[in-house]
């Protein structure tokens, strides 16, 4: 083929009937010279790329999305990803190219991209993808998902503590870390110490917003403190496991600007620190009892509090923050304008001057 080079992600036979489009045919819509004849995507699986060059697909995307597909979607990654999800390596290979298809064809979302992009070639995303589609089957009950069991250094018999993870599929970094143990077998100091909140007796559960960090992170945290304090526990997530035996985890960042309740206000977490609580206080900052608020307005005062102290914004609070911004920068001017005196004004200074005193110059007078 002439001109610029086309990059071939995978090879797999695909079922006839799920795609027509042909890669000449794509080739050509993102911009690359045609002249080979080349069969259908349904008989080779057809994830032909952008070209160094393109800047946007055959959907016509936006070249930022673009972008993202060409640095994100890593063949190799997947594929191994996929390994473990079928027992059949055909299998695996039209799971690998069906889902990767997908990903270029369908998702031409920026904010789809930009939550997901980290998740794209772990096999619990790329399960509940194709689960989600019908490309393989929805979890059966009774079907048990194999057991980790880690034991404390010192070997001793323990009681043992399961833990599992739930995330949210709107946002899979965030979601719940349930632990769960016979009763009274985790005292209550200890989960304190976790942040963990009891709802049920043995049933412990901490809940990982934006503001948690990973969810991924904060579970080996938890893991990591209960094997630590002598007891065995259990999970059913290799990338879990893998995280409490290397003692790898990202730890909870403190500084926070984060929404409340009230469109016009924000919340600022941070450690107790004197200094830095008398200058959020200089910056606009009020205690309200349970948490220190400001204003959206004070913008200016956040970005230095972000600049100084490495205070991070949620999403919604940044969003608010630029829909501010925005509309400061579109505010209209009012003009003062000097308003009409009324007609009783008129007369009641009219009348002032007709009762005025008469004063006449002393070399006006009259001699005595």
């Amino acid at each position: 083929m002439s001109g610029e080079t086309v990059y071939r992600l995978w090879n797999a036979v695909e079922p006839a009937g799920d795609a027509v489009q042909s890669t000449s045919d794509a080739s050509n819509a993102c911009g690359v010279p045609g002249g080979e004849q080349t069969v259908h995507l349904t008989e080779r699986v057809g994830i032909w790329l952008l070209t160094a060059r393109a800047g946007v697909n055959a959907n016509g995307e936006l070249a930022q999305v673009a972008a993202l597909k060409r640095e994100l979607l890593h063949c190799n990654d997947i594929s191994n990803a996929v390994g473990g999800l079928t027992g059949d390596i055909s299998e695996a290979r039209r799971l690998a190219a069906r889902y990767m298809t997908a990903l270029w064809t369908q998702e031409n979302d920026i904010s789809w991209w930009q939550t997901n992009s980290e998740y794209l070639a772990q096999p619990w995303f790329i399960q509940e993808y194709a689960q989600a589609r019908g490309w393989l089957p929805a979890p059966q009950p009774g079907v048990m998902t194999p057991y980790y069991v880690l034991m404390p250094e010192s070997g001793a018999a323990s009681e043992c503590v399961h833990m599992r993870i739930e995330r949210h599929t709107s946002a899979p970094a965030q979601g719940e870390v349930y632990i769960e143990a016979a009763p009274e077998v985790l005292p209550g100091s200890l989960m304190r110490t976790l942040h963990c909140a009891q709802i049920d007796p043995g049933r412990y559960v901490r809940r990982v917003r934006e503001v948690h960090g990973c969810i991924i992170d904060r579970a080996v945290e938890v893991g990591m403190a209960l094997l630590e304090a002598g007891y065995r526990l259990s999970v059913q997530e290799r990338a879990l496991r893998d995280g409490i035996l290397e003692g790898s985890y990202e730890p909870m960042h403190r500084y926070w600007i984060y929404e409340s309740s009230q469109p016009e206000l924000l919340y600022i977490g941070y450690p107790w620190e004197a200094k830095l609580h008398n200058y959020v206080r200089r910056a606009g900052g009020y205690w309200n009892g349970r948490r220190m608020e400001i204003l959206v307005c004070q913008v200016d005062a956040l970005e230095e509090l972000a600049l100084r102290y490495g205070f991070r914004f949620t999403s919604e609070a940044r969003r608010r923050l630029d829909t501010w911004r925005e509309a400061s920068m579109q505010a209209t001017i009012y003009r003062n304008r000097k308003r009409k005196p009324s007609m009783e004004a008129i007369q009641d200074e009219f009348v002032k001057l007709l009762n005025r005193p008469i004063q006449v110059p002393e070399d006006l007078q009259d001699e005595k």
